[in-house]
This record gives C-alpha cells, structure tokens and sequence, in this order.
C-alpha cells in the first residue's frame, strides 16, 4: 500500500530562472535526483499568479471564481482599495486534506500561512511568521514547542514590523535573512518530527522563505537590475541561493522518510526582478476615467516621523549608540486612496492587482450604470492593449482580460473586472495617484525589488514515484490539475466540481486503462473554523505591507 502514498513539497515563489543554473552547478543534488528520475516543468499558475489564490487552487483543484479568492486581500469593489485578508475559513469548497480525510486517509500538513487549522484525519500545523504555532488537535502544537525554537522569530518579526524608513536598510535586510533562515529550519524540523512520529497517507509542507528572500534580494543576483552594484552582489548576492540550498537540504530530509511514495515539488508562482513600475491611477486620470478630490496634482502635506539614526546614516553621518528616536518631519504623505479621489465624477479605478468599474449598485458610490459597463470594459481593453512606454516605443501589455474570461463560478462579481499582464515581467503596478510620471524605474527606496503579480509567471513542477513516468521535461501542467491528479494516485474518486484534469501526460503509460477513473458528484462546504482574530489580520496586513502586496 505504501506505493498510494504521496508527499507534496511546496517551494514558494519557486523559480527556475533560479533553480536551473543552480542545479547544473551541482548545488541542489536532491532536486536533481527528482529532474534526473521523473518529470519537472514549468507549472501554469492562477491569474493572477500570487501566493493566496494559487495554493487554495491546488489544494481545491478549481479556479478562483469558485473560491471567492482572487488576491490576497478581499472586498475591494466594497472598499476601493485591496480590503482586510481574503479568509480561507469561509472557502465553500472542499480542500484537498477534507477529501482525504473522508476517505479514512491519514492527512499531516505544514503550513505557514494564515490558514487556521482545521479538523483533518490527522494532523495540521500552521505557522504564519509569529511565535505562535496552531495546530489541530490543539495539543500538538505543545508538544512542537519543545522541537522547534520560535522565540528568536517571534522577536525578528517584532522588529520587522519597523518599516523601512525607521530602521537602517541594512538591518531590516539581514532581519529578514535572519526569519527566512528561521522560518525554513521551523518547517524542516516540524516536517521531519511529523513523518517521524505519526502514520500518514498524505504529507504536505510548505517553505516560505524562498519568497520572502527573492522579493528582497533577487536584484543582488541580477547584473542587468537597475539597482545591481557589486558592493551589493558582495553583500547579498548568496542569500537566494543559499535559501534555495537550505530548502534542497530539508527535501534530501524528508525524502529519506518518503518510502515508496510519490513525490510532488511544486511552487505557486514564479518571481521575477522588477524593472519598472506603472503607474495605473495616474493613468486612469489621464483617461479622464478618474478624479481625485478638487481635482488636486499632488498628495497633502502630513506629519510623520523618521528614525533619527536612519537619517543621518543615509546623509553619511553615523553615530554609535544614538539612542532610537524618532523625529517629526513635514513631507507629501497621501491619504488611503478612497479618500483622495472624487467618486461621483470617477469611472474606473486601479488596484495592484487590475481595475475595477465604479459600478453603480455595486461600489459604494456607484456611478456608471449596467449598460454603460460593457462598453467601457471594452474600451478599458483597448486602450491597455494601446499603451506604451515612452522611454522604448513599444506596447508593454501582453493581454488583457475580462474577468469572464479567466474565471467561472459563483463568485466571479468579486472578481477585478479587468485583469492585464505585461508583455515583459520586468514590469510591476503601482496604484498611486500623485505619480510624477506614468513609468518610473525602479528606485533605491525600494525594498521590494522582484515581484510576481502582473505578468504570467509560471511556478515549477516536479514528480517521481512508481506511477510517474520518467519523462524529463513537459510544460503542461496547471495548478489546479495536481489535486484531481493525487487523488487518483491514491485510490480516490475524483469530484465532479473540479476543474482541473488528470495529468495523464506524467503518469505511467496504460493506468487509465488499467484503473479508470471514478467522478463522483461533489458537495457544498463551508468550513467551521475560528476566522483570524483583528490582531492577526493587522499582523497579515503588515506582512503583505512588507512584500510590496499592498499599499
């Protein structure tokens, strides 16, 4: 029976731009042997390609539209902006460990993310970069404490949560080494005391720190970014690779506990270094789509308060011991997007992640009607697919989408009503209003300096097992595709609801013959979990703060 046993390895933000050059270099052995004996490729994402939607994808098998998530953050036609955190507890399809589970599978997962544990035939532990580890049944969680340290990242994350701008760039830099390192050893060794420990059908884990790391660092390892100097190669250049050998390390770990199971390596999305950004609002005003409040060219003065170290190290004046203070200074600091535009005279608005019709009925100040809606969708799309960027000459969108388009099921109204990707990945969105110009390259004050959202970024795939085939390389494989896939590789009915199909591209030649495969009808579900507590809402706001994932 141990051959029905299957493991899944998530890499987030998992990369072959990166993880390719390593592997010929000898540097990643233990992803090798999976390329050298069964099949890897590129995997085909959600749209967009971002962390929240693209997991909850997998371990659904189908699109967004039945999910209600589409970024990482909801609500946004409710609140003109990106919203609090999408909430996976109130996702009203079956996962992957509940189908599991109802089939009498023993079902062990980590993952650090805000997903809140839910009842499993099994175990859960989750962990979303405090120093605190959830778990179900509750117990495990204790007994994890005297496994795992996560005193030191429940402090680094105290000390991430000092913005840039308060702390020195160097510090909240090798701060955020420090908690990817630490993040990385807590999954390893939480993954490793599981399969140890207690009997299992079903193993997923997750590491985080891959992305965490090339959102920050990508542009160290990039001779061609904007921002690349050798002093910075010399500083952070090794810290991708390292984290990539950190995360090879534990797959060496925890496939000497995989028996005969087959062996999933699979990331939500790619990453790539952002060149660019584009200024979407700005470029809606100039549309005429979008007013801002007396119709104003610039952001109001506030006050606000820097680090008094921070400033005089970036004048050049370093002084030891300075106590931590923070001073008072006058500057341009724009209010939340919803208060600095003019809705009543406002058509359409941007998000990071597409554009939303100021829909009457639906947006709180509502004022293009139905039946001027698919009219402007339309020309919204043509003009996309129009615009370019000044410095080259050439057009910089590759397609531009109606939600309809790209996303079926009851939630489809959540959706952006207009989703685009660009041509080139060096490209990223920016939302704000008061731009000085519709594209700017990328800028020194940037710590996000890689990004994934606005393009189409494909993740990595890659399975071995006594029912894979070896096959080398092949492209074909879609995020929501893997779980029907599992499903089958254990023995079970596969639901009618999902939409991804069985890979039978990767799987041992004559096994539909041999076993064809059973579709059953699937169930509506609603999961009874505790939903995220306003604390860790605001703690998951940071976070996505910190990636650059919201403004």
């Amino acid at each position: 029976m141990g051959k029905n046993k299957v493991i899944v390895i998530g890499i987030d933000g998992g990369n072959f731009n990166v993880i390719l050059p390593m592997v010929e270099r000898g540097e990643l052995p233990n992803i090798a042997s999976i390329m050298r004996s069964g099949v890897w490729g590129h995997l085909f994402s959600t749209i967009p390609s971002v962390t929240l939607p693209a997991w909850v994808s997998f371990l659904s098998g189908v699109n967004p539209g039945k999910l209600g998530i589409f970024y990482l953050t909801r609500d946004s036609h409710a609140t003109y902006d990106e919203g609090p955190p999408a909430d996976v507890a109130k996702v009203p399809t079956k996962l992957l460990w509940h189908h599991l589970s109802d089939n009498n599978k023993k079902v062990l997962c980590v993952i650090p993310f805000p997903f809140p544990p839910t009842t499993v035939n099994g175990i859960m532990i989750t962990h979303v970069g405090s120093n605190e580890i959830k778990s179900y049944p509750p117990g495990i969680a204790s007994d994890l404490i005297n496994v795992v340290s996560i005193k030191e990242i429940g402090e680094g994350w105290n000390d991430l949560k000092q913005k840039y701008g308060r702390t020195t760039r160097e510090a909240y830099l090798n701060n955020v080494i420090k908690m990817a390192n630490e993040t990385a050893e807590i999954t390893r060794k939480a993954s490793l005391y599981l399969l140890s420990k207690y009997e299992w059908d079903f193993f997923v884990t997750v590491f985080k720190s891959t992305d965490d790391t090339q959102h920050r660092f990508l542009s160290f390892t990039d001779p061609s970014h904007p921002l690349y100097t050798n002093k910075g190669r010399m500083a952070y250049g090794d810290v991708v690779f390292d984290t990539y050998r950190r995360i090879d390390k534990a797959i060496g770990n925890i496939l000497s506990q995989a028996e005969d199971a087959t062996v999933f390596v699979l990331s939500d999305h790619g990453m790539s270094p952002i060149h660019k950004f584009f200024y979407a609002n700005r470029w809606l005003c100039e549309k005429g789509l979008l007013k801002t409040i007396g119709d104003r060219r610039k952001a109001a003065f506030r006050i606000t308060k820097i680090s008094l170290k921070g400033f005089l190290e970036k004048v050049g004046i370093r002084i030891n011991h300075l106590p931590n203070l923070n001073i008072p200074v006058v500057k341009r600091r724009a209010l939340p997007m919803p208060e600095e535009v003019d809705w009543k005279q406002t058509k359409a608005y941007a998000t990071i992640f597409g554009i939303n019709i100021n829909l009457k009925g639906r947006e709180p100040q509502g004022i293009v009607t139905a039946g001027e809606y698919n009219e402007l969708c339309e020309a919204l799309r043509e003009e996309m697919y129009q615009l370019k960027d000044p410095e080259t000459g050439e057009q910089i969108v590759e397609k531009v989408y109606r939600r309809e388009e790209i996303y079926s099921g009851p939630y489809v109204d959540d959706a952006p009503d207009i989703v685009y990707l660009f041509k080139q990945p060096t490209y990223h969105t920016k939302k704000d209003l008061y731009s000085s110009a519709l594209f700017k390259r990328i800028s020194r004050k940037e710590i996000v300096t890689a990004n994934h959202l606005n393009h189409t970024s494909k993740g990595i795939f890659l399975a071995k097992g006594p029912n894979i085939k070896a096959k080398g390389r092949f492209d074909g494989v879609h995020i929501i595709d893997i779980a029907p896939t599992i499903l089958y590789l254990m023995g079970l009915p596969v639901p009618k609801n999902m939409d991804g199909r069985l890979q039978w591209e990767v799987l041992r030649q004559g096994m539909d013959t041999e076993r064809p495969p059973i579709y059953v009808d699937s169930e509506d579900f609603q999961e009874s979990v505790k939903e995220l507590s306003p604390e860790e809402e605001e703690m998951v706001k940071e976070q996505l703060r910190q990636l650059g994932y919201i403004q």
